[in-house]
């Protein structure tokens, strides 16, 4: 520690002959010991809290306003007592002391409950504004700037306005006051019990200011805070070095503009960017060649005959495989993206069909197999499958009926064809999604229908 070479001297007993003397106002002033005589001293003028300093070109000691500290011009070392936390001197902002315990200058900012441990934590003064008080340990993410400080809130990995984490609070910092955050080293004092030294935690998606050691995975967002450094209840320390992970189009070469489903990147070789775009994707294999026309028959002798008629053209060949047609790895099913539908479809289409054999049907189910009402047997799907289609019939043109999709013994249409005096009528634009383990049951509105009958056409979901 500075160590004082200067005997403390009552101020009340030096006094000039022609001047009243110096008040001390419970402040001591001091005197080096040079054996000096009354008449060494030149008091001035004295005011409260000025000291004795000594002029070595006159030898005289004159009061002065500045204090010894500031006449100081060469220190070549400093020498602090070091102090295990027990020993911690009392809290005073600017006080700076040796902290044994963690071996660092430690200082005292306004915050009674912080400690910085020079050189091993960076901290940021912030203004919680967030309407509640925020817990020490806290992750915040900073949330705008009042008075040229930042403003905080609890960060949350669920979102893109509340994952990027900034550090976590250092102490508990109370609404509407400012407080300090750790945006690289040590916190300490918090609950981090269950918890492995060693572990790696990651932001919450699930509660706002919470750390979870399950890394999360999309669509929440990936941020790393740090890692356990001591397991405890209450006295737990997180090393803390926040690295996000961000997301794909927060990278510097790649430019996502409303990105929608099946969509791919390509890279423009000229800007030097990736960018999203449909995938239109690469030419379908060639079609086979139709086979050739029949030749023409030959004409009749004599005469010249009549050329023979050409013969007919050949079938056009099958088109190829367009690109987005797919083969599902565990299955084995192909499936296509459906463009109108925004979903992946088999290519297979299943077919069920019911129907009555009787002309005075009225507001009945239809029956499928082994002639049993569909409300009772029903069609039961075994996997996700979607209604693309309808088809509906009846002995006459003369009757007004409805063929209604049920499911599951419900008594709501969750798809409907309508017959008005024709004999049939067909929908291909249904687009009713079921799941696995629906029960399909086909109701007949109307009064009388003589011999209904209905068609419906699943593709299976991918």
């Amino acid at each position: 520690m500075l160590r004082d070479t200067r005997t403390p001297i009552d101020a009340t007993s030096i006094c000039h002959s022609d001047l009243s003397c110096l008040a001390n106002d419970d402040h001591k002033q001091y005197a080096l010991t040079t054996g000096a005589e009354r008449t060494e001293i030149d008091i001035n003028n004295p005011t409260i809290n000025q000291i004795l300093v000594l002029d070595s070109t006159s030898g005289y000691l004159f009061n002065s306003d500045e204090f010894g500290i500031s006449r100081i011009t060469y220190i070549n070392d400093m020498q602090f007592d070091p102090k295990v936390a027990a020993e911690y001197p009392l809290h005073s902002e600017g006080k700076v002391f040796y902290d044994e315990d963690n071996h660092a200058l430690a200082y005292y900012n306004e915050q009674d409950d912080v400690t910085i441990q020079v050189g091993q934590e960076l901290v940021v003064r912030v203004r919680n504004n967030s309407g509640a008080t925020i817990p020490n340990g806290s992750a915040v993410y900073v949330s705008g700037a009042v008075g040229q400080y930042p403003t905080v809130a609890l960060a949350q990995a669920d979102s893109e306005s509340t994952f990027f984490t900034m550090g976590l609070a250092t102490h508990d910092i109370e609404n509407n006051s400012f407080g300090y955050i750790t945006v690289r080293g040590v916190v300490r004092d918090i609950n981090t019990s269950g918890l492995t030294e060693g572990d790696r935690v990651y932001l919450s998606p699930d509660n706002p200011g919470e750390l979870t050691t399950v890394k999360p995975s999309s669509p929440d967002y990936v941020v790393a805070v740090g890692t356990v450094i001591y397991e405890h209840g209450v006295n737990g320390k997180i090393l803390v070095c926040v690295r996000p992970a961000g997301a794909l189009s927060d990278l510097s070469d790649i430019q996502i503009t409303n990105p929608q489903d099946q969509e791919i990147l390509v890279y423009d070789s000229t800007g030097g960017f990736w960018y999203n775009t449909v995938n239109a994707g690469g030419s379908g294999t060639s079609g086979t060649s139709g086979s050739s026309g029949s030749s023409g028959s030959s004409g009749s002798s004599g005469s010249s005959g009549s050329s023979g008629s050409s013969g007919s053209s050949g079938s056009s060949g099958t088109s190829g495989l367009t690109p987005n047609i797919y083969v599902d790895s565990t299955s084995g099913d192909v499936y296509f993206y459906d463009n109108t539908r925004s979903k992946n479809l088999g290519v297979a289409i299943i077919q069920q069909g019911a129907g009555r054999n009787h002309a005075v049907v009225t507001e009945q189910f239809l029956r499928m197999e082994g002639d049993t009402p569909s409300n009772l047997n029903g069609f039961v799907l075994p996997w996700g499958a979607t209604l693309i289609g309808m088809s509906m019939s009846g002995e006459l043109n003369t009757q007004t009926w409805t063929a209604e999709v049920r499911v599951n013994g419900g008594g709501v249409a969750q798809d409907s064809l309508t017959i008005t005096n024709q004999y049939s009528n067909q929908s291909d634009n249904n687009n009713i999604d079921f799941n696995a383990g629906d029960r399909i049951m086909i109701y007949c509105s109307g009064t009388s229908i003589n011999y209904p009958h209905v068609n419906l056409f699943f593709r299976r979901r991918f």
